[in-house]
C-alpha cells in the first residue's frame, strides 16, 4: 500500500502473499493499480502513518502496563521504576504470545476507545 507521483516516481511496497495450506506461494498474483487525485492519495497515506502512530502507542503502552505492574511489588516513588533486569525479554515473550492467539489485540483496543 502506497503510492508512487511526480515528486516519488518509485517506491517499494512491502507485500503480505497469502500462502497455500501446504505453506507454499501460489503460482499467480493480482495487482490492482488505481489511478487517483494527488490530494486523496495525500488523505490516504496521512491516514495509514496516522494508524501507524496508534499502533506503535498502543505498543508502547502495553510494554508500559507490563513494567507497572512489576512496580507494587517495589514502592519507591512516583518518579522511578523498579523492574527486573530481563523485563523486555519477558514482555517481548508474552507479546509475541498474545500476537500469535489473536493478531488484532490492539487494534481491537483502539477500536473500543
Amino acid at each position: 500500500r502506497g503510492c508512487v507521483s511526480n515528486g516519488s516516481p518509485s517506491e517499494v511496497f512491502p507485500l503480505q502473499w497469502p500462502l497455500n495450506h501446504d505453506g507454499s506461494l501460489p503460482p499467480n498474483a493480482q495487482l490492482g493499480v488505481s489511478v487517483e487525485p494527488i490530494a486523496t492519495t495525500i488523505d490516504k497515506e496521512q491516514q495509514v502513518l496516522g494508524s501507524k502512530e496508534e499502533f506503535a502507542k498502543r505498543v508502547a503502552m502495553d510494554l508500559f502496563r507490563y513494567m507497572e505492574s512489576f512496580q507494587a511489588a517495589t514502592p519507591i516513588n512516583a518518579e522511578q521504576m523498579v523492574v527486573p533486569l530481563n523485563i523486555l525479554d519477558r514482555w517481548f515473550n508474552k507479546f509475541q504470545d498474545k500476537f500469535r492467539r489473536d493478531p488484532n489485540f490492539l487494534t481491537r483496543a483502539m477500536e473500543k476507545s
